[in-house]
């Protein structure tokens, strides 16, 4: 029976190099308008924080499609606003790393690029920083002398996304294992072409994974668990869904299922940093049948 003796957690690997942020034209890329489907790979950079864009006076209070300016929900600035629909969301992924994050659009950029703010920055695994800012923010000017650009950039490829649907991968920032090392393996299959897995361990949790969605708001979610087509044969996997400060739970035969979404019920989220699935070793099944737990994406679809 093996016991618990230390965690580890899927850590993004900052790949973007900082630069300097200026009003460059973009660079040439393939961008689709509005009402055609967006699939474009470009340099993304950083906008800034909250509190930086408010002390230069690029805007103060909502950015131009409505709402407050966040650090923590993820959003972006287009092109031009011929490029997609105010308020659309968009699938972000860093092509450096794989990792994804879906956004919504909020503003257009000043400098004829994409942008993301600090939220999708740290989603996608790059490296920012913000300039230096010496006004009083919110002051009614339109510039503020002296101010200086942040830094930060990654290559994305920007898609369409499911506007009411959030995925976190076990290659997202969302997703953490937790247990010994060595009781981890990993396979280049799946959803995204990866997945985790370990083997059942009785009654006793060692190895357990989370899932840590940055949801659309408030609401009812319709949670469901990706089930590869190898390394995952418990047919007793049971996914813990903690929600709004409560927990369910749902039984998944993993063995019957090949490459598909199962269904591990509809529940309410209040949309915080607190909510999870969580999947463990724990199945109940002895560790002498050798039976696998595989571990993969996560989806969350707003009812």
């Amino acid at each position: 029976m093996r016991n618990l003796r230390q965690s580890m957690a899927v850590t993004a690997v900052l790949v973007a190099t900082g630069c300097q942020i200026d009003e460059q034209p973009a660079d040439e890329e393939r961008v689709s308008v509005a009402s055609e489907e967006l699939n474009v790979t470009t340099t993304m950079r950083y906008e800034g924080s909250c509190a930086w864009l408010a002390c230069a006076s690029i805007y103060c209070g909502n950015p131009g499609c409505g709402g407050a300016c966040s650090d923590t929900q993820p959003w972006v600035a287009r092109p031009t606003v011929a490029t997609i629909n105010c308020g659309s969301v968009v699938r972000v992924c860093n092509t450096a790393n794989g990792l994804c994050v879906n956004a919504t659009v909020r503003d257009t950029s000043g400098g004829g690029v994409w942008e993301g703010n600090q939220a999708v920055f740290q989603a996608i695994g790059a490296s920012y920083g913000d300039g230096t800012c010496g006004c009083t923010a919110c002051t009614g000017i339109t510039s503020c002398p002296g101010a200086t650009y942040g830094w930060g950039q990654a290559t994305v490829q920007i898609t369409d996304a499911a506007a009411n649907e959030v995925i976190v991968d076990d290659t997202s920032s969302g997703f953490a294992l937790f247990g010994p090392n060595q009781y981890w393996f990993q396979a280049w299959i799946g959803y995204g072409s990866h997945m985790w897995w370990t083997f059942v361990n009785g009654t006793s949790m060692s190895n357990f994974a989370r899932w840590s969605p940055v949801l659309l708001g408030a609401g009812n979610y319709a949670v469901y668990a990706y089930i590869p087509s190898n390394n995952a044969t418990s047919q007793t996997a049971t996914y813990r869904i903690y929600h709004n400060g409560a927990n369910n739970y749902a039984m998944v035969n993993q063995n019957n299922l090949f490459n598909v979404w199962a269904n591990l019920g509809t529940y309410y989220f209040a949309s915080n940093s607190t909510e999870y699935v969580e999947l463990g070793d724990n199945t109940g099944e002895a560790p002498g049948t050798n039976r696998k737990l595989g571990f993969d994406a996560v989806k969350f679809v707003k009812q």
